[in-house]
């Protein structure tokens, strides 16, 4: 059967694109499995650039925004941990010991919780799922805590 014009053009250019597609979803596949084995064996930052290079490529992958906005959301949280607990051990801070403290609050935020939070938010909109959801509502809460959302947002976010 012969297609006039451009058509076979058309059927060609997609038969490969399909194909590159399978291509793509299966070397996925392929880096989703190595990082997951990478992490297995305590090689957490080559997971992670594996995880970050799979992003780049497919940035629709759930199980890379997944992971990432967890590990951002992890690493924040343990190191919110360490400075509140070493805050806590001063016995009448100062109020250069309290400004140090909020603005070391401020900079997980930045660091870690704010990556997170755009991965978990992806990840989101892929699929929905409870604990995703409790991790941004948690990074949200964070934000009011630290202030910084305004006033005005803050008694939105009450209700």
């Amino acid at each position: 059967m012969r297609i006039p014009g451009y058509g076979w053009f058309f059927v060609c250019l997609s038969m490969t694109m399909f194909i590159a597609g399978k291509v793509q979803a299966q070397q996925v596949d392929d880096w989703l499995k190595q990082a997951d084995t990478l992490f297995t064996k305590g090689q957490t930052a080559e997971a992670k650039a594996l995880h970050e290079k799979i992003l780049q490529i497919y940035p629709d992958c759930f199980e890379s925004n997944v992971w990432l906005g967890n590990y951002h959301y992890l690493k924040g949280d343990a190191r919110l941990h360490e400075i509140e607990a070493d805050y806590k051990r001063i016995d009448g801070p100062s109020r250069m010991q309290t400004a140090r403290y909020q603005e070391q609050q401020k900079t997980i935020y930045a660091d870690y919780y704010s990556k997170a939070d755009v991965y978990l938010k992806k990840a989101l909109q892929i699929r929905k799922n409870e604990h995703l959801q409790q991790l941004t509502d948690a990074i949200e809460t964070y934000r009011v805590r630290i202030g910084l959302v305004a006033p005005a947002v803050r008694k939105r976010l009450k209700k």
